[in-house]
């Protein structure tokens, strides 16, 4: 079986309702053509960060991101696809992907006290 992941993806903060639904369904529908599962998509709306990220324009900094995450279950080869997809996107900052089912039960008794 196919592995589980996670993206966790940073968007500017005035990316609007418009552009997070479109940079989501990108990533929604790229997993899909690929006959892999989309098992969970969570937008985490606004956050402060603890530094600033630099963006794509010339002294572009933010200290605030629009977040979303999205779990799936998708063959290894997919995920460097999803990542140059999102690497020539303006809106996103940042993305990384987590393989869930080795990272995550690490990290479950810290995430229950966000929950």
């Amino acid at each position: 079986m196919a592995p589980v992941y996670v993206l966790m993806c940073s968007l500017r903060p005035n990316v609007g309702a418009a552009g997070l639904k479109r940079v989501v369904k990108d990533c929604v529908e790229l997993v899909l053509e690929n006959n892999a599962i989309v098992r969970n998509v969570r937008n985490n709306g606004i956050r402060k960060m603890g530094y600033k990220l630099d963006g794509k324009g010339e002294a572009e900094r933010h200290s605030r991101t629009h977040m979303f995450s999205m779990e799936f279950i998708a063959p290894p080869a997919l995920v460097p696809e999803i990542h140059k997809r999102l690497a020539i996107d303006d809106d996103v900052i940042r993305s990384t992907t987590l393989r869930a089912d080795e990272t995550l039960p690490r990290f479950a008794p810290l995430l229950k006290k966000y929950e």
